[in-house]
């Protein structure tokens, strides 16, 4: 779907990318594209360090034009679409290729940006934006072709992500959502309180005694409401074609955890409750602006009888956000890979928890339980496997309700009146909201990262690291095709470079 992943799946890549910055205290990244910087060069240089792919020196200007081969994409062209769009998006409707008035919706801003020539309303008018910046910004070092330079990181999906630039372009991208979301009417408490026969009783994360038993653990970590990141160590194998060992592979991981809930059910009719989990860092600032850094972990449903009260128990391993299992080398040598193999849409496992910081990061963790007899496309079945970003392949999209609600846009709610000064005030949005909605709840997280941990007690893990590094240490099969592994390279004449440079070698793993 291209909402699903244009909308949503990059929305969430920012406000991920966000969120690991502001643990590392550093600022949110800032937008880079039309009226925002387009003028000026690309400021931040970068070097993949792969095959087949160039580095881009520090303050390469925009190229006018990109000659690719027999496409030419002109820089105007793409100020002309921005502005075609977005004037669009204020008068609440686009013009289609018959002359014709289209209403905006975030499924049709998504065909306009993803640009498909025969999808799009009218490709001669909003062109094929979000795809040429990220050309346009790959061929930055080489426009016209006539170097035999190789192009830059930013033209393939499966590398772009590895440059700084890709999070500034889409910061960009998502203007045009925010745009429409602006003009649609605010969620109100009614909103949130769809499910009121359910009430959410309370809401924690716990970590199990045997899991820190297992990963030799300190014992004196606080499990409750407590989640916990650490650099871990793989050996993985390489077939080139025989197999080889590349050990003390470093990533980052998760100790395994529990979401763990209270639930009743105060009706008298049984109910199938849709469970939707995100973490916000605590940075208290307006619900508008702030909402945009809500991760999603989680979306599940659980069947609650009349009258009901219920323990649910969702480990993280079960996540709808992550990635299915990969299939490694190993499994075909051993004939364990299915026929039919699964859609390879989600997060990777080891990144579903960001990423926190030495201290401690503060955060929110909120869960909304809303009524799936009237959320589900097919509400007599459950929600199983990575469906959060892209759903199931094939299939219609699992569910009903805005992908990111109830945080897809914003909510409003009213001044109330003190009741023993008298004073009018503007509640909170946990005091006017939160707290008023039985079916949702709010449990206040400490994610921490364990670097700076001793090794760890209670036993030997083989290839830890001595002192002041927390390693545990597993074993993977993984064919690596030409991906190698190096820590980003780039330098800019700037000051801010050093911050990228800083909070992107801390966030290592993410590029790795």
């Amino acid at each position: 779907a291209v909402v699903s992943t244009q909308s949503t799946g990059h929305e969430q890549m920012l406000a991920r990318f966000d969120f690991e910055r502001l643990a590392m205290g550093f600022s949110r990244v800032e937008a880079f594209g039309p009226s925002f910087g387009w003028d000026k060069n690309i400021e931040f240089g970068y070097n993949p360090r792969l095959v087949g792919f160039s580095p881009r020196p520090a303050n390469m200007p925009v190229p006018d034009v990109i000659s690719n081969g027999n496409r030419e994409i002109f820089k105007v062209d793409i100020v002309r679409q921005t502005h075609e769009l977005l004037n669009g998006i204020s008068k609440g409707y686009l013009i289609n290729s018959l002359g014709r008035r289209v209403p905006v919706s975030l499924n049709a801003l998504g065909l306009c940006l993803e640009a498909s020539t025969t999808a799009s309303p009218n490709h001669s008018l909003y062109g094929d934006i979000h795809n040429n910046g990220h050309v346009i910004i790959a061929y930055s070092t080489d426009p016209g072709g006539v170097l035999d330079i190789d192009k830059g990181a930013m033209l393939e999906s499966f590398t772009a992500a590895r440059d700084p630039m890709f999070y500034r372009w889409h910061k960009f991208i998502d203007i045009f959502f925010e745009q429409h979301r602006k003009k649609l009417t605010p969620y109100t408490l009614n909103d949130w309180t769809v499910l009121r026969n359910v009430e959410i009783t309370s809401f924690s994360t716990v970590i199990s005694d045997q899991d820190i038993y297992d990963l030799s653990l300190p014992a004196r970590l606080d499990t409750t409401n407590n989640l916990y990141n650490y650099m871990g160590r793989e050996t993985l194998t390489i077939y080139d074609p025989e197999p080889k060992q590349i050990t003390n592979f470093g990533i980052k991981k998760s100790v395994p955890f529990n979401f763990k809930l209270q639930v009743r059910n105060n009706g008298r009719a049984d109910a199938r409750a849709v469970f939707r989990v995100f973490i916000v860092p605590d940075t208290r600032e307006p619900l508008d602006v702030w909402r945009l850094l809500a991760v999603e972990l989680d979306r599940f449903v659980v069947p609650i009888k009349a009258g009901e009260t219920r323990e649910i128990l969702r480990s993280d391993k079960d996540s709808s956000v992550v990635l299915p299992p990969e299939y490694t080398v190993g499994h075909i040598m051993q004939g364990q890979v299915e026929s039919k193999p699964p859609c390879g849409c989600g997060w990777p496992r080891n990144l579903l928890i960001p990423r926190g910081n030495e201290s401690g990061m503060r955060t929110k963790l909120y869960v909304l339980a809303s009524n799936w007899a009237e959320d589900g496309v097919e509400p007599d079945k459950g929600l199983f496997g990575s469906i959060s970003y892209c759903g199931k392949l094939g299939r219609p999209y699992p569910d009903k309700r805005p992908m990111g609600f109830p945080f897809d846009r914003k909510t409003t709610w009213d001044e109330v009146r003190d009741p023993t000064s008298g004073k009018i005030y503007m509640p909170s949005f946990e005091e006017a909201i939160i707290n008023k909605t039985p079916n949702a709840a709010v449990a206040n997280v400490t994610v921490t990262y364990l670097a700076e941990f001793n090794e760890p007690n209670g036993g030997d893990v083989e290839g830890a690291a001595p002192e002041k590094e927390f390693f545990v240490s597993t074993t993977t099969d993984k064919k690596l095709e030409e991906k190698i592994v190096y820590e980003p390279d780039y330098s800019s004449s700037e000051d801010e470079s050093n911050i990228v440079k800083r909070s992107l070698r801390s966030l290592k793993f993410f590029y790795g």
